[in-house]
């Protein structure tokens, strides 16, 4: 028997700490196996009890083969365990920029690894992560803006990213469009978990004037993606388009939209598109609801 029969990969997962903080931590006590790049072979790693932490921004991150780097700013990661030479002390955490090329292949053994200029078997995948403004915090608490800009391909949770209600009092017709609140940042690789949104959009009209009006209403995805070669390529979608005509002022009317999909690696950012067609304004709250991996 191999050892690949003994230990298993999925006891890792990968998380945010804190704003800066990156943890590899174990999911059930267990190891994390990474092969070597010279030999092939599998050793086992321990990740208990405090796991792998890497501060992300102060200079000490191992990015693409260099050491003692700081990881920039707006730029998707992906996620490797480097085995340099077989023992516990010196198997670190690697970042390598997904859209310069550098995003996960599988190996003879189905193993998720590194693409370096081809299969790198030294560098175990891990997940994605996104570093916005130097931020890698999850933001799950409501609030109008959440983000989950860590993936874990090992372990990942689902959960519900709710935000809160959205008002705008005297929404009118010159003002349709791409609201930039609320919004849910996303990070997903592609691989296994599909990202879902609803949205929820009540409204009313704030006079006779808006009867006859109407108004329509979507759910926006839109970010950056891997493209066919490893670069990267702007990526938008949207849910189907809900419509309601105004039959009467000050009563309330509500829509939803739902969209679930399955986008290649990448940051995505959901949010409502709303528009108004007629007299007068409206007054409307919306929300999303996404539910995540990570």
């Amino acid at each position: 028997m191999s050892i690949l029969d003994y230990f298993k990969h999925g006891a890792a997962k990968l998380q945010s700490g804190t704003s800066s903080q990156l943890c590899l931590t174990s999911n059930d006590g267990g190891m994390i196996l990474a092969q070597s790049a010279t030999t092939g072979d599998f050793t086992p790693f321990s990740l208990s009890p405090a796991g792998r932490n890497v501060e992300c921004f102060n200079g000490t991150c191992y990015v693409e083969g260099v050491a003692n780097q700081s990881l920039q700013p707006n730029t998707l990661y992906s996620v490797y365990l480097h085995n340099l030479d077989g023992t516990d002390a010196n198997c670190q955490l690697q970042f390598w920029r997904t859209f310069q090329g550098f995003n996960p292949t599988i190996d003879p053994h189905g193993i998720y690894v590194g693409n370096t200029g081809g299969i790198n078997i030294g560098l175990t995948y891990l997940g994605q992560l996104y570093t916005g403004n130097s931020n890698i915090s999850t933001l799950i608490a409501p609030g109008e803006h959440l983000q989950q800009p860590c993936y874990s391909h090992y372990n990942p949770w689902t959960f519900g990213f709710q935000t809160t209600d959205v008002q705008c009092n005297a929404f009118h017709q010159a003002m349709s469009g791409v609201q930039q609140s609320p919004t849910i940042l996303t990070v997903t690789e592609g691989i296994s978990e599909s990202p879902e949104f609803v949205g929820h959009l009540n409204f009313y009209g704030n006079d006779v004037l808006t009867i006859g009006g109407t108004v329509s209403y979507f759910i926006q995805v839109s970010g950056t993606a891997i493209n066919g070669n490893g670069g990267s390529q702007a990526w938008t979608v949207s849910s189907p388009t809900q419509y309601l005509t105004i039959g009467k002022d000050n009563q309330w009317y509500s829509l939803t939209a739902n969209w679930m999909s399955a986008p290649p690696i990448g940051v995505y950012v959901a949010r409502p598109v709303i528009s108004y067609t007629g007299n007068g304004s409206i007054l409307y709250r919306t929300s999303i609801l996404g539910k995540l991996s990570l």
